[in-house]
């Protein structure tokens, strides 16, 4: 999904396949360095992510009725008649 972001954002850029070796290789290092961590740590970073998605969950709740309501055909493309 990086690269697929990367991909929309700039249109010219075509991901090669060590783009996404490296990128899986990235992940696997996070991955690596979380699970070193104590539990302390561990419940630090998951309380913070759960603030992170109910922040996220709020702006979207808010923004796709304010957007459906500017640009409907967005929100619901195929009208049924």
């Amino acid at each position: 999904m990086l690269l697929a972001a990367a991909e929309i954002t700039h249109p010219e850029y075509a991901p090669k396949t060590w783009h996404l070796y490296l990128t899986f290789l990235l992940i696997l290092i996070i991955q690596g360095c979380l699970g070193m961590n104590s539990t302390k740590v561990l419940g630090y970073v998951n309380i913070a992510g759960t603030i992170v998605n109910l922040v996220v969950l709020v702006i979207f709740i808010i923004w796709l009725p304010v957007g459906a309501i500017n640009n409907p055909k967005y929100v619901f493309p195929a009208r049924v008649i």
